[in-house]
């Protein structure tokens, strides 16, 4: 990337004087930076972490709480941080379940109506890819 940068930067300045029009000038500086950002910086589609429906504010901050105790295990390494990771590990565990138990509750229910029903099974639904050849 530097090398890219430092032949542009030569290239450009030794074709390029005061006489040519400024807006030309700064479409070849736009264009060569707008190629630069799409060969060399690195991008990624992100998803986000919490996206099941009977994920609540609760479990994303228990689930928090577990991954900054974790953090904390690694860098000090102490016995007492590797409990309380385990400690909020159990909790986090044991309080999704409870939610994702009482959505299907909820979702089979006969209150609600059997689109929600419908909805949950073809999202548990797995076709396996065809076998190679």
């Amino acid at each position: 990337m530097h090398f890219s940068i430092k032949q542009f930067s030569d290239y450009y300045l030794s074709k390029h004087n005061t006489d040519i029009e400024v807006n030309m000038l700064w479409n070849e500086l736009k264009n060569f930076c707008f190629d630069i950002t799409e060969k060399e910086v690195p991008s990624k589609l992100s998803t986000q972490r919490f996206n099941q429906p009977w994920v609540t504010c609760k479990i994303k901050s228990l689930s928090i709480h577990k991954k900054r105790a974790l953090r904390r295990f690694r860098h000090t390494q102490k016995p007492e941080d590797l409990t309380r990771y385990k400690e909020l590990q159990k909790t986090t565990q044991r309080e999704c379940r409870k939610a994702y138990n009482s959505y299907i509750r909820t979702t089979v229910s006969e209150d609600q109506g059997l689109k929600k029903l419908y909805s949950f099974f073809k999202s548990r639904r797995y076709d396996p890819p065809p076998p190679q050849k």
